[in-house]
């Protein structure tokens, strides 16, 4: 898009604003502008949706949230434990690690420095995972397009970080599979939670993507 001399006018959607420099962002956000002067809809603004430790940050303090974040640079010390780390700028979620105490946090910043890797983009985060059966994750999914809010599916994984279920047969013999299904079949029909996801979306600037999510204590 940077290349380009001349945009149509329509519907102009941002995404993976993380995957972008700050350089990036700053000339995403004037092609926006530009868009928008010539009467184009622009979903996602450069210039509006928050970083992932920002938008953190605005879901812990708006009460949506439990946990909170820490940039690994600025010597975090959180709340509660354990706290995993994973990059600011990717979606990469696997092998994440739980670290289970304030000295076991510093020894592996520790040993991250002294491996010569930065701490400069990555993400100190409390985990705030709850089974919904012993061993079993669930994970939503709600997608926002403009004003209109879709609540897709659920994901009921082995692991806390909640993927697309590996083991398929493990989970179809399931005692609570039913139930479940008839989670998910509540879920979409009932577009759950749609106020206090409309809400989180407003936080985070975005108004096309998709807000994965889990709930604690209901």
């Amino acid at each position: 898009i940077f290349r380009q001399k001349e945009l149509r006018s329509g519907t102009w959607v941002f995404t993976d604003h993380e995957r972008l420099s700050n350089f990036e962002i700053a000339l995403a956000a004037k092609v926006a502008n530009r868009l928008e002067r010539g009467g184009a809809r622009v979903l996602n603004h450069p210039a509006h949706v928050l970083g992932r430790h920002d938008l953190l940050k605005a879901l812990s303090a708006a009460g949506i949230n439990r946990f909170s974040a820490w940039r690994c640079e600025s010597r975090p010390r959180p709340n509660s434990f354990p706290v995993f780390i994973r990059n600011e700028f990717d979606h990469l979620s696997a092998d994440l690690e739980l670290i289970a105490d304030q000295p076991a946090l510093d020894a592996t910043l520790s040993r991250m420095r002294e491996n010569g890797i930065p701490l400069a983009g990555k993400l100190v985060i409390e985990y705030a995972g709850q089974e919904v059966s012993p061993g079993v994750w669930q994970r939503f999914a709600t997608y926002r397009v403009g004003h209109r809010l879709i609540a897709h599916h659920n994901v009921v994984d082995f692991r806390w970080a909640a993927k697309d279920v590996q083991d398929k047969q493990r989970l179809l013999a399931h005692p609570m599979f039913e139930t479940f299904l008839e989670n998910e079949r509540r879920f979409v029909e009932g577009n759950m939670h749609e106020g206090v996801l409309r809400q989180a979306f407003d936080l985070a600037g975005i108004d096309y993507g998709r807000a994965d999510f889990s709930l604690i204590d209901g």
